[in-house]
Formats: structure tokens, sequence, C-alpha cells
């Protein structure tokens, strides 16, 4: 197993609770929450359609109003309003916050 990253709540659609397969390990993220996941079962939980802070590519900085509309799930825009990272887990999740996971 590898170091810990930081997983916010489940993209839409993706499974939660989730259990890694072939483990008992499950995994379950209220909205507002993150996780930190040992680095084998973040990826496992990431091809679940799990939302990464580690793995984010920032796609703009700015303003909250200037945040991007097209943006696809897992990227990240520095939204200088709310004073930090926000990543898109989707149209019904919205922008979340890199390290809490409560939405922005």
């Amino acid at each position: 197993m590898s170091l810990p990253n930081q997983i916010i709540m489940p993209a839409d659609g993706a499974p939660n609770p989730f259990t890694i397969p072939g483990t008992t390990r499950s995994y379950k993220c209220a909205a507002g929450s993150s996780l930190s996941v040992v680095g084998d079962d973040a990826m496992i939980l990431c091809n679940a359609g799990w939302v990464s802070a580690g793995n984010a590519v920032v796609i703009g900085s700015g303003a909250t109003s200037s945040r991007p509309k097209n943006a696809l799930v897992g990227q990240a825009y520095n939204d200088t309003t709310v004073g930090g990272l926000v990543i898109y887990a989707g149209p019904k999740s919205g922008w979340l916050h890199h390290a809490t996971g409560a939405s922005v």
C-alpha cells in the first residue's frame, strides 16, 4: 500500500458506499465530507467514479462567477472567492472544496 490520498465525496452516480473488491474495506462519504484513503484504495475508488483531490487537473483561476461552465468531473479550479481549490464532481454535486468536500 502507498501513502494516503484525500478523497472527496463521490461524483454523481458513483457507488456510495463502495467496498474494495476482494476485501472487507468499505468506504462511505457524505456530502460535505472527505476521507483519507491509502493510495491503492484511492486509485480503485477513483476508477469507480469517486473524486480525488490529489489527482485534479487545474483548469483555471479566478472568482467563483468565472468558474468554467463545461468542466469535466475531477477537474479543479483555483477559486479566489473561496480562497482555495475546488473540484468539479458532476452536475448534481457541483463544485466541492478540495480539502473538506463541502459544496462551494
